[in-house]
C-alpha cells in the first residue's frame, strides 16, 4: 500500500450504523393458548394457569471484540477522533440506563452527527469524551437537535438551547 492514506467514507459509516447488526433486546412473539386448548392436551393436569413475565436484559456488556471493531470503524471509516471513538462505540452497542430504544437510537444518531461536524474541533478546544457521553452530557441532551456552534465550555443547539456541561480540568 506504500503510504496510501485512507479517507473517511461517512456515507458508508452512516449506512453501517443504520443497518448494522443491532443487538436483539426482545423475544419472539408467542401465539396465545387458551385454557380450553391446554385442558384438552393429553396428560395435562390443571394446576397453575399463569406464565412468568419476561424482563429486559439489564447491564448488557458488549464483548471486547465488538467494542474494538466498532471503535476501529468509527476512527477509520467515520473519521472520529480516537479520543471519542470508544465512547461512541459503547453508545452504539449498549443503550445507556434510562433511555428507551427510540431515545437510544436518536442519541447514536445525534452523536454521529455531532462528531462528523465538530469532532476534530471539540478535541482541539479541550472537550473530553465524558463531556459528550456521560448521562448528562451533550449527546443525551440533544434529543434530535443539531449543534450549530461550540466553544470551550458550551454548545449552541439548533433549537436555541445552550449546553453548558463541559467540565474544565
Amino acid at each position: 500500500m506504500g503510504g496510501a492514506v485512507m479517507t473517511p467514507n461517512r456515507e458508508v459509516f452512516r449506512a453501517f450504523l443504520k443497518f448494522g447488526s443491532p443487538q436483539k433486546t426482545g423475544v419472539t412473539g408467542v401465539t396465545g393458548v387458551t385454557v380450553n386448548k391446554i385442558n384438552n392436551l393429553p396428560g395435562h393436569t390443571a394446576e397453575k394457569e399463569s406464565v412468568t413475565g419476561v424482563t429486559e436484559i439489564a447491564g448488557y456488556i458488549p464483548a471486547s471484540s465488538d467494542l474494538d471493531e466498532r471503535q476501529a470503524i468509527a476512527e477509520v471509516e467515520g473519521g472520529i477522533p480516537p479520543l471519542y471513538s470508544a465512547g461512541f462505540a459503547r453508545l452504539q452497542l449498549t443503550p445507556p440506563p434510562g433511555l428507551s430504544v427510540p431515545q437510544w437510537l436518536e442519541a447514536v444518531d445525534d452523536a454521529g452527527r455531532f462528531l462528523d461536524a465538530f469532532g476534530q474541533q471539540a478535541q482541539a478546544i479541550g472537550w473530553r469524551a465524558d463531556d459528550l457521553f456521560r448521562p448528562d452530557g451533550l449527546v443525551q441532551t440533544l434529543q434530535g437537535a443539531h449543534v450549530n456552534k461550540i466553544t470551550t465550555t458550551t454548545a449552541v443547539r439548533s433549537d436555541g438551547r445552550i449546553f453548558k456541561g463541559v467540565v474544565s480540568e
